[in-house]
């Protein structure tokens, strides 16, 4: 039997879904697993086409595709993921892919998206909305992309090479505390023309727990010691 008998008795009914597709654009999705995006528009009339098999229009002819019965609800996740994902760009992608699915997801629902391919279009959508990265060091910083209006606490420029400093007022009050501090330096992370993500840490105790943690973060553009001294020394 084929699986899609299962809701030939059911009467079609169709949803659309604004942000349901890959581009952000309307989708239109029906009750017995099908969708279609927007083909053209006039006062009075949209036209949709399928949106696996671009020819297809209904009543003319057949999908010549399988149904996904759960369509519907994986399209709602999608849209809803991004818009979220879109108007909190400070919260992280897994958690915002996480709290949705918990949010939307029932027992019987099956065939929905993986977790894993939501975050990596959350992350897609908003590297989008992103500047571009710059490619020299002659760049302007958008101070409208911190979160914290005291998160940027300097521009440390030595000869030809700049560093840029970041941390907040409560890390810096924990690492004032601290009674030792330690460094460290990630390179993978960085693209010219920054080389290095050079941070300091500290251990933070909450009750039992005892932790090492990232408390000053410096985009570095070159690694010589009078660079250091001068990160360090900048104040």
């Amino acid at each position: 039997m084929r699986d899609d008998t299962l809701l030939d008795d059911q009467p079609t009914t169709y949803q659309i879904v604004d942000h349901g597709t890959k581009q952000r654009c309307m989708k239109l999705v029906s009750s017995d697993g099908f969708s279609y995006t927007k083909k053209k528009a006039t006062q009075y009339t949209t036209y949709w086409t399928c949106s696996v098999r671009s020819h297809f229009t209904p009543g003319i002819h057949t999908h010549v595709h399988p149904a996904d019965p759960g369509l519907t609800k994986k399209t709602q996740i999608y849209a809803n993921t991004l818009n979220t994902g879109s108007s909190d760009p400070y919260q992280s992608a897994s958690r915002i892919v996480e709290d949705e699915m918990r949010k939307t997801v029932t027992p019987t629902d099956f065939n929905l998206p993986k977790p894993a391919n939501l975050v990596r279009a959350v992350n897609r959508l908003r590297q989008k909305m992103r500047p571009s990265e710059p490619s020299d060091l002659t760049f302007e910083i958008d101070h409208s992309y911190l979160e914290d209006d005291d998160f940027f606490r300097g521009d440390v420029k030595v000869d030809d090479a700049r560093h840029i400093i970041f941390a907040s007022s409560t890390q810096l009050r924990l690492l004032g505390d601290a009674r030792r501090w330690y460094v460290d330096g990630t390179f993978k992370v960085v693209h010219q023309p920054f080389t290095q993500l050079f941070s300091v840490h500290a251990f933070i105790q909450r009750e039992s727990c005892l932790k090492q943690v990232p408390l000053v973060f410096v985009l570095m553009s070159r690694r010589q010691k009078k660079d250091y001294d001068a990160v360090s020394n900048y104040s």
